[in-house]
């Protein structure tokens, strides 16, 4: 029987720099020394040797792992009178792989080790030693909660962040961000067997949620997102797009506007005539009092068009910490 002596040791490196800070590797050096019942060093020699990270000191759940070195998992770890020395992470040998950082979702985290050496039995090292903050500072990557929405410029997703394209995942595997947005953007449960839903914003802006203020006189129609979502006024809602058209006579004034002189020409009786001014800029006034550009051709009368403001814009990913 064997009994364990360890220390950890979590090494994070940041960037010392003005302009910017590089993440924590999500890598933990992990060295102890291993004895056996007489409190002798383990022979020297190659070991297969397990890490598995659970919930409890005893029984619990198995959040993370077995990271297994050895048995078709890369090379043994080397134990030289009874001290090794290994790096934990990125990911476990889970079926698929789960990174490491998304072990450390609550307070407590216990590590479990087995080691085997050849042909001998397994041996489980108990007790199982308890993970302190250190390893937790992986959390902190990006310095931002899980939950946080951000436009991102590139294509390829960083680390710690998932693209907003409306995806079912499962919240054993993002469990923070499960905990932060449950199923506002989606509940596919009962379609596939996955908990919930990212936001999907392909095409889409964002919008601060009224929260009574009565900003959103649309509240009452908006939809989820995805089946099992929120509607109304909350978050993650959506509110589909709206067109309209103006019948004719039903503009109230239309104008073009040029650099040089202001507006050059307006609609006469309901419609253009032949000399509009095509390389100026066209507004159509509603019943309502709102300006809309319009882009008028020759000839036609105000029925045929449709008003339809568009912002001028750029195109960006958004994706979602967890």
């Amino acid at each position: 029987m064997m009994r364990i002596s360890l220390t950890l040791m979590c090494v994070a490196f940041l960037a010392a720099s003005a302009l910017a800070v590089a993440p924590a590797p999500t890598l933990i050096n992990y060295q102890g020394k291993l004895v056996d019942s007489n409190s002798d060093p383990l022979v020297t020699g190659n070991y297969v040797v397990k890490f598995s990270i659970y919930d409890a000191s005893t029984v619990g759940n198995l959040v993370w792992g077995p990271q297994i070195f050895g048995e078709g998992h890369g090379d043994e770890v080397p134990v030289v009178n009874g001290y090794f020395n290994v790096v934990l992470g990125p990911e476990d040998h889970a079926v698929p792989p789960r990174p490491i950082e998304r072990a450390f979702g609550a307070s407590e985290r216990y590590l479990e080790i087995t080691v085997k050496k050849g042909a001998d039995p397994e041996v489980i090292i108990a007790p199982r030693q308890r993970l302190l903050s250190t390893p937790y500072a992986m959390k902190a990557n990006n310095g931002c909660p899980p939950g946080t929405i951000l436009p991102f410029a590139g294509t390829n997703v960083p680390d710690g962040w998932l693209l907003c394209d409306g995806a079912a995942v499962d919240k054993a595997d993002y469990a923070d961000l499960y905990a932060n947005i449950g199923t506002a953007w989606g509940n596919p449960l009962a379609l596939n067997g996955h908990d919930f839903n990212l936001p999907d914003l392909r095409g889409r802006f964002l919008r601060g949620k009224s929260d009574g203020t009565g900003r959103d006189p649309g509240v009452a129609s908006r939809v989820v997102s995805n089946t099992g979502g929120n509607t109304g006024d909350n978050v993650g809602s959506l509110q589909n797009e709206t067109t309209h058209t103006h019948g004719g006579g039903s503009l109230k004034a239309a104008f073009c506007v040029d650099d040089w002189s202001g507006i050059v020409a307006e609609m006469v009786s309901g419609s253009f005539g032949a000399n509009v001014g095509f390389n100026a800029t066209w507004f159509g006034v509603d019943p309502h009092d709102e300006v809309h550009s319009m882009t008028p051709v020759s000839g036609v009368t105000s029925a045929e068009l449709t008003p339809d403001t568009h912002p001028k814009n750029v195109n960006v990913i958004y994706i979602i910490k967890y």
